[in-house]
């Protein structure tokens, strides 16, 4: 009796071992960033032969090295990454980043096909960040105003998918009214519930934070629909938030891979959790920012709004 009570203990030790060990040793997880400086002169230039209209939202475009402190942030709160790239335009580099054996500068040309270069839609440029050599199957994407808080282990990530649950889960068609971020999400899922019927999950709204990927998810959706990808990667500018003229047939790759791992029971679908996303855009925004440094979330997006917070920044990562 003995002898069966050790072997017991044995197995669930070895076992323990290896579920909490498997994720975190055995599955690699790298992270990718795009990235741009909207006040590099080259850029402006290169962008400017291909349109003369001022855009209203050219604070997607600043820099404020956010994504210095992003990546950072990255490093002391998930050490177990193992690449990060970030993907920038071609005429670009930060300068303010050291790259190396673990950080690699991922160009346009090396991942989108040269028929729908140059880009300067992040929305399309994000549909091909699977293609960068070398990523691995499981992978992070972060936008440079993306940040961690805290320690994040593996199992705060590895194949979840979270969802806002203040929007609820009944779907809409796509309106005029819709932000394109949003008619990029409602398009895929329409998309999705074409193909598969009523096997498809039921609707929701992907969080705005860092998001759980699978080359091999993103590379199934680029082959199963490809009339809806050339769509997206056509289009050379993102549409304006206050542009409700046309409703975009754009779709947000990561997003809708996150909606097709749920479909397919790859992700498990939760609630979003321990999440913060505070716009700078007025004065609120710095007071809601100081108010963290004392409870921190695991994860905080700070849309800057052309406010510079990098002194919060450097708080955050002491």
């Amino acid at each position: 009796m003995k002898v069966v009570i050790i072997l017991l203990v044995i197995i669930f030790l070895l076992f323990s071992f290896n579920s909490s060990s498997f994720t975190s040793s055995d599955t690699p997880i790298d992270v990718v960033y795009t990235w741009v400086d909207g006040k590099d002169p080259n850029w402006i230039n290169k962008r400017n032969k291909y349109s003369s209209k001022l855009s209203t939202d050219s604070f997607r475009f600043e820099s404020f090295n956010e994504l210095k402190y992003s990546i950072i942030s990255v490093q002391k709160f998930a050490p177990w990454v193992r690449n990060i790239y970030i993907v920038c335009d071609d005429v670009q580099q930060p300068n303010f980043i050291d790259f190396g054996d673990k950080i690699k500068l991922i160009k346009h040309s090396e991942i989108v096909p040269e028929k729908y270069l140059p880009l300067f839609n992040a929305t399309a440029i994000e549909s091909c960040i699977h293609h960068i050599p070398n990523l691995s199957e499981n992978f992070l994407y972060f936008n440079d105003d993306m940040f961690l808080g805290r320690n994040v282990s593996v199992e705060d990530i590895f194949n979840k998918i979270y969802y806002i649950p203040r929007f609820g889960k009944k779907f809409k068609p796509v309106t005029r009214s819709d932000d394109e971020w949003v008619s990029n999400q409602k398009n895929g899922y329409s998309l999705l519930k074409e193909k598969f019927g009523s096997e498809i999950v039921e609707y929701f709204m992907t969080w705005h934070q860092c998001y759980f990927c699978k080359k091999s998810l993103m590379y199934s959706l680029e082959n199963l629909f490809p009339e809806a990808y050339d769509y997206t990667l056509s289009q050379r500018f993102r549409k304006n938030d206050t542009d409700n003229s046309t409703i975009t047939k754009s779709i947000s790759l990561t997003r809708m891979q996150g909606m097709y791992g749920v479909f397919k029971k790859v992700y498990t679908l939760l609630p979003e959790k321990d999440c913060i996303c505070i716009s700078m855009k007025n004065g609120e925004g710095k007071r809601q920012l100081n108010g963290l440094l004392k409870n921190m979330p695991k994860f905080l997006c700070i849309n800057n709004g052309n406010v510079d917070f990098s002194d919060f920044l450097q708080k955050l990562i002491k």
